[in-house]
């Protein structure tokens, strides 16, 4: 497990890194929170008090069989948890990377916009009494 949850990690720091599509952050997303809806499903087996026999180190096993069982069952959580905040940062990223792209897409048509519609100026224009005639005038 711990493997498959640094895999994951691993990936979404990598997301903006490869791009993020709406495909691949939905299935992400999809994958953490089922995966942590199965993580709040899964609930340990209680230990009975008699589980180990009937003297008194028998009894304190299995109640700290049933504390060690009460400390798995908030792990538990804390991973669906874990796992539902995943999911909830990956549709972030896409959320934040397409509002970022789509204004700097924007700006970029905004800038175009403004350099195309300048008027560049000729030389001929800006230089009215050169006229590619050679020199400065005078006589011949």
């Amino acid at each position: 497990m711990a493997n498959l949850f640094g895999d994951i990690a691993a990936m979404v720091d990598r997301l903006v890194e490869f791009g993020i599509s709406e495909s691949l952050a939905a299935q992400l997303k999809s994958f953490l929170t089922d995966s942590a809806d199965q993580l709040t499903d899964q609930k340990p087996n209680t230990v009975s008090h008699t589980a180990f026999g009937g003297t008194p180190g028998s009894v304190q096993l299995a109640s700290d069989a049933g504390k060690a069982r009460a400390h798995v069952v908030e792990a538990l959580k804390d991973m669906a948890s874990g796992l539902d905040g995943y999911g909830q940062i990956i549709h972030q990223l896409y959320v934040d990377a397409k509002d970022t792209d789509d204004a700097a897409e924007a700006d970029f048509i905004a800038q175009t916009k403004k350099a195309d519609s300048m008027i560049p100026v000729s030389f001929a224009a800006a230089h009215p009494h050169s006229h590619g005639h050679g020199g400065h005038g005078g006589g011949s």
